[in-house]
C-alpha cells in the first residue's frame, strides 16, 4: 500500500484521546466491515482503550466506518466528533483499520498470537494526521502450499488480511504427499470451514 500523510494546521488540532463515551459507528452491514469494526474494537481494548460500543449511529464522540461498493483504497481524516475511516469497498475499510492500528503501533509478523506485537498505553491517544492509501498492485495474493500450513490457515487468512493481501491461492495435488503442495483431500475436508472464514477478511 502506497500511503500518503497531510499533517492538519495547528489550529485544528484536536486532542483525540479515547474514553469510556467514545463510541465505533458502523454505517451499513456488511460483514467484512463488521469484522472491520470487531478487529478495530478488540484490538483497541487490548492495547489499552476502553471497550467501546458498536453502533450504527452515533450522536457522541465515535470512530466512524463506512465504505463504498468495492476497492481497496482508503481515507482517514479527522473531524469534530472524532475520527473517520472510508474504504473504498469494505476490503478498503478494514485496510483502513489496520493501517489505524498500525499507526498506532500494532504489528503483525507472522500469524497468530505469537506473531503480534502491540503496545500498551495508558492512555490512547487517535492520530489526527490525514491519511490516504491506495495499493500500487490490484492483486496481492498468498499461497497455502502444505499441508502443515492449510491446518493452520485461520490464522494465515487473518494474518493475510492484516498485511493487505487480497487473495488466497490453495496450491493443491491429487498425490499423496508433494513438496510445496497441499492434498487436495484434506483441501476438500477444510475448505467448508475456510471459505466463509476467507470471505469474512475480505
Amino acid at each position: 500500500m502506497r500511503t500518503r500523510s497531510h499533517p492538519v494546521p495547528p489550529a485544528e488540532r484536536r486532542e483525540l484521546q479515547l474514553n469510556a463515551a467514545w463510541q465505533i459507528e458502523l454505517v451499513g452491514d456488511h460483514p467484512v466491515a463488521r469484522f472491520a469494526a470487531e478487529e478495530l474494537r478488540r484490538t483497541l481494548q487490548r492495547i489499552g482503550g476502553p471497550a467501546l460500543a458498536i453502533v450504527g449511529n452515533s450522536a457522541t464522540h465515535r470512530i466512524r466506518l463506512h465504505h463504498g461498493e468495492h476497492g481497496d483504497s482508503f481515507v482517514r481524516v479527522s473531524d469534530p466528533l472524532g475520527l473517520t475511516l472510508r474504504g473504498d469497498g469494505p476490503r478498503g475499510l478494514l485496510y483502513a483499520v489496520y493501517d489505524l492500528l498500525e499507526t498506532l503501533g500494532c504489528r503483525w509478523v507472522s500469524p497468530g498470537l505469537a506473531g503480534e506485537q502491540l503496545p500498551r498505553y495508558d492512555q490512547l491517544v487517535l492520530p489526527d494526521e490525514a491519511t490516504a492509501a491506495r495499493p500500487a498492485l490490484a492483486g496481492r495474493c498468498l499461497t497455502v502450499g502444505h499441508d502443515f500450513f492449510l491446518a493452520q490457515a485461520e490464522a494465515w487468512i487473518i494474518w493475510a488480511a492484516r498485511n493487505r493481501l487480497n487473495t488466497i491461492f490453495i496450491h493443491t495435488t491429487p498425490q499423496r504427499l508433494a513438496l510445496g503442495a497441499c492434498r487436495l483431500s484434506l483441501w476438500r475436508r477444510r475448505r467448508g470451514t475456510l471459505l466463509p472464514c476467507c470471505a469474512n477478511a475480505g
